[in-house]
């Protein structure tokens, strides 16, 4: 079972997960901007992973059989850190 696919494909599907995008000061970023950018986007990715997996540890069973997970795939999908 390819876990991250479906962790992909509940972020899409649930409405509660904001994507929000902020443009950040080009006097903040200091002499190399590109380094900070890819920070600040892993930093966003990491940050909608545990939001996803927050929401996924409230899903009922009969929701995660629709997306072919058991409770048990759930319950060790949601414990993972964020940088995983």
């Amino acid at each position: 079972m390819d876990v991250m696919g479906t962790i992909d494909a509940i972020e899409r599907e649930c409405s509660d997960v904001v994507r929000a995008r902020r443009d950040v000061p080009t006097g903040v970023l200091g002499h190399n901007p590109t380094a900070f950018r890819r920070m600040m986007e892993w930093l966003s990715v990491a940050a909608r992973k545990h939001n996803t997996r927050i929401h996924l540890s409230e899903l009922s069973a009969e929701q995660l059989k629709d997306i072919g997970m058991t409770p048990f795939d759930a319950l060790r999908e949601s414990r993972r850190f964020f940088w995983d």
